[in-house]
């Protein structure tokens, strides 16, 4: 289990551009597909190397719920690894990662704060204990 402490970009694209860029690609290739299964699917189809979910924002306690149900849907079903994003709470990033998100994500406002670092590390001691069966 991993937190992403980079500020990270992070765009959703279209099945056209996850199937002319998969092929060409050198480094890896994360793909936020919003909230549906579908996206997901075809994307993954398409050669995706990470799946992402996340709510709208951080605080967005709904979407985080939506993004609970979609990651342990896909982790039980899947092996493309999957990127819970939007992620700035303690509490929120251990749901995610005992569901089965391989990645947390913190927000890109996390890095306005200033204790960021402290964040992010409480956010990695949180789900340090969080191991998956391969």
């Amino acid at each position: 289990m991993k937190v992403l402490a980079t500020p990270a970009v992070k765009e959703t694209w279209s099945a056209e551009v996850i199937a002319g860029a998969a092929p060409t690609v050198s480094a890896k290739v994360c793909v936020a597909c919003g909230l549906t299964r579908h996206e997901a699917m075809l994307f993954a189809e398409l050669g995706a190397d990470y799946i992402g979910f996340g709510p709208a924002s951080p605080s967005d306690i709904d979407g985080i719920d939506q993004c609970a149900e979609l990651i342990a849907w896909w982790a039980e079903i899947f092996v493309v690894p999957c990127v819970a994003f939007n992620i700035d709470g303690t509490d929120a990033a251990l749901k995610l990662a005992t569901l089965g998100a391989d990645f947390i994500a913190p927000s890109r406002l996390i890095w306005r704060e200033d204790d960021a670092i402290n964040r992010i590390a409480e956010i990695g001691r949180a789900i340090s204990g969080v191991r998956r069966a391969a």
